[in-house]
């Protein structure tokens, strides 16, 4: 068997362009939509190429370097290239490239555990070279476990990253993860903008979530495509061996961009890139779904979706967020002689999506991003040199009155990855007011419920601190508690309906146990999780932690 066939038996990587009805103008707070039907559904079966990595390390104790102040980083050092994620309780996980100059890169992760009032930046040594930038982080949806990753040098490596599972992000001793290089086993290079979408669930507690990124092949084995979507999953194999497929290299190409989410209730993955559209001469945007946990199966169903332009409208830099049932893609577009903000909503998976414009200004608004809460929606972007917030509250049917999040004017950096959202209203951007690039750090709200896991505890029994941190009240939150390990005789499930939960309010659940050994406790609530684990000794339940 050639190489060729080596590689690709069982890869399937067809994507279809999918034809669906133009669609028109809807200026700001109208009630109207227009739908975007796709005629065409694309059913794909692929199967992936195993990869090793170069090197696996157990980071034991990531030290810290000294507080940069309020803000995140404020040195005389260019940071760049912030991003945010918001884990369990008040703990934030931020990451950025920290450049003394223009030869040198190394990316900082930087924890709160206050809810932003302090940070711990822990530098990460490049693992060859001197220029390691793009950060990428993913809450895992449980406790404290995140995912990261960036590129490597790529005057080192032509194409090649780091992969890292923080178990707890505030106990660097639980980081492990490897650097992967390609390039020596295909002719692969210029692999960039790198994204992650963290993913846990108890059918797969080892799965980590669904990585895209934006790469070139040169290489009969590839069809010689360049600026395509790359995508990897199968997160039990990232820690030392890993899978790639690429999207359709023939028609997806010249992309920009990528960005992933993860449908949690579904357990499928969405990548959404914008791409340059042959047919019409601008840019589209393609959607890829994949099954998590199952993704290489030989049964694995991926579907694929495209919001096409035409020869007067382009879509660019887009962002997608999934949440309550409700899909959000936001994108750049030019349809008005000038650099707007769109939204795509969806109920059934992109579909069919539905059209509206955020912004409709003379100015240009760029470099969108999106976190989705059901119907209710909130989005950032910038203008003029400043970073605006809006939200939705009917699905992306009408958005609020954009307002200013920083708070010296014209200071914000545009760009690609110069800002970044996460749950909460949690935001980071890059800032020049001092003359040079600093990362800068604001918690803003959201009009939405935000449910969480606060506190697991035991003693007689088990009992935990459910708490809504958003801004406005929780109706029916579904929870429950699973007890698992051990000899559990009773209490191994309980389940409930929370009818009501104030903004700012918590309440406790709990759930009688009786049996003997060490257990796990997994908590969830309202679509978020925790564990704990300690030993179940009758009814008393000792030691949690």
């Amino acid at each position: 068997m050639n190489r060729k066939k080596a590689i690709y038996v069982g890869l399937v990587v067809a994507i279809a362009i999918i034809s669906v009805i133009p669609i028109n103008n809807i200026t700001l707070g109208e009630k109207e939509k227009t739908d975007i039907v796709a005629v065409q559904h694309k059913i794909i079966h692929p199967h992936g190429m195993a990869i090793k990595a170069e090197k696996l390390i157990n980071f034991d104790e990531v030290a810290s370097s000294s507080l940069l102040g309020n803000p995140i980083a404020n040195s005389e050092d260019e940071e760049v290239s912030p991003a945010i994620e918001s884990c369990s309780g008040e703990n934030f996980l931020v990451a950025y490239a920290d450049q003394p100059d223009i030869t040198t890169s190394n990316v900082v992760l930087v924890i709160s555990t206050d809810g932003g009032a302090t940070w711990d930046p822990h530098p990460i040594s490049p693992a060859a070279g001197n220029y390691e930038t793009d950060p990428a982080i993913a809450y895992r949806g449980n406790g404290n476990m995140a995912v990261a990753t960036w590129g490597l040098d790529p005057t080192e490596y032509a194409a090649g990253h780091w992969l890292i599972l923080l178990d707890d992000i505030t106990d660097s001793s639980t980081w492990t993860g490897g650097y992967y290089t390609w390039s020596e086993s295909y002719n692969v290079f210029d692999w960039r903008n790198y994204t992650l979408a963290g993913y846990y669930s108890d059918s797969s507690p080892t799965f980590w979530g669904l990585m895209a990124f934006v790469g070139s092949v040169d290489d009969d084995n590839w069809d010689h495509a360049f600026n395509v979507p790359f995508i990897i999953t199968d997160g039990t194999k990232w820690y030392g061996e890993g899978y790639v497929v690429a999207t359709d290299l023939e028609d997806w190409t010249g992309c920009h961009t990528v960005d992933v989410a993860v449908d949690n209730d579904a357990k499928r993955g969405y990548m959404v890139c914008d791409f340059f559209n042959s047919t019409v001469g601008t840019y589209s945007l393609g959607v890829l779904s994949v099954p998590m946990e199952t993704t290489w199966d030989d049964d694995a169903v991926w579907e694929s979706n495209v919001i096409p332009s035409d020869f007067f409208l382009s879509y660019s830099r887009p962002d997608i967020s999934i949440a309550g049932g409700r899909y959000y893609i936001v994108c750049e577009t030019n349809e008005n002689g000038n650099k707007d903000i769109a939204c795509f909503s969806s109920t059934d998976g992109f579909q069919t999506v539905q059209k509206t414009l955020i912004t409709t200004t003379p100015d240009d608004e760029t470099d969108p991003h999106i976190v989705a809460y059901g119907d209710i929606a909130q989005c950032i972007f910038t203008r003029n040199g400043n970073l605006y917030e809006t939200h939705t509250s009917d699905g992306g049917a009408t958005w609020s009155e954009p307002q200013k999040i920083n708070d010296v004017d014209g200071s914000v950096q545009a760009g690609w990855h110069s800002s970044g959202l996460t749950t909460g209203g949690n935001v980071v951007w890059t800032d020049m007011r001092e003359g040079n690039a600093d990362i800068y750090f604001a918690s803003i709200g959201v009009p939405a419920p935000i449910i969480g896991v606060e506190h697991i505890s035991g003693g007689l029994g088990v009992k935990a601190t459910i708490v809504n941190s958003g801004t406005v009240d929780a109706t029916n939150v579904p929870w429950s508690i699973d007890v698992t390990g051990g000899l559990v005789l009773v209490g191994k499930h309980a389940e409930g309906t929370i009818s009501s939960l104030g903004a700012g309010e918590s309440t406790t659940i709990s759930d009688f146990l009786l049996g003997i050994g060490k257990v796990t406790v997994t908590v969830k609530a309202g679509g978020t999780s925790a564990q704990a684990s300690g030993f179940l000794l009758g009814p008393l339940l000792l030691g949690l932690e």
